[in-house]
């Protein structure tokens, strides 16, 4: 899961996002997105459900008022959730930047006792933080270094991940 909500980064977290098909948070942190993982699961299915509806032409059945409450919807949970829907279990690791931002985030993650890589000032409190690398987490640029450094990482252990195990044909005696 990766939580980088600097707005100049964006693009480099949907592309490290899209490419290994992670959730991530862009914008702003949801409480209870880890402790409370089900209740968020159901409002991304949800938004899933109002896209289908809305591109299938179902919600053409309503007044016009109605739509754009509806579209204000899911504008609204795209903001908060869009990057949330490749969420289907609990995630591995967390990567923050800014943790004193994202203190409930941490917190959350603690809680759940799920590791966390962090791009922190030296104002971080370390103790928090599993895998703690100082840095700038205001710049672009830094981030963005970080961030190259997370993809070559999970690059390389996707590289050595084993491959799916073939399957054998059944094979039947006297053949």
């Amino acid at each position: 899961l990766l939580v980088v909500t600097e707005p100049a980064t964006e693009a480099a977290v949907d592309a490290i996002a899209k490419r290994f098909v992670f959730p991530f948070v862009t914008h702003r942190w949801v409480g209870g997105t880890l402790t409370n993982f089900r209740n968020i699961a159901q409002r991304t299915e949800y938004l899933k459900k109002l896209r289908a509806d809305l591109a299938s032409g179902a919600l053409d059945k309503y007044t016009k008022k109605e739509r754009v409450e509806i579209d204000r919807e899911i504008k609204r949970l795209e903001e908060l959730m869009g990057g949330l829907e490749a969420m289907t279990r609990e995630p591995d690791f967390v990567v923050i930047v800014d943790p004193q931002l994202h203190t409930t985030a941490v917190r959350e993650a603690r809680i759940r006792r799920i590791p966390i890589v962090a791009l922190a000032n030296i104002d971080a409190n370390p103790d928090l933080i599993d895998y703690l690398v100082p840095g700038n987490d205001k710049a672009k640029t830094s981030i963005e270094w970080f961030l190259g450094k997370i993809e070559k990482a999970i690059e390389s252990g996707v590289k050595l991940r084993p491959a799916a195990p073939v399957e054998q044909p059944a094979t039947t005696e006297g053949q």
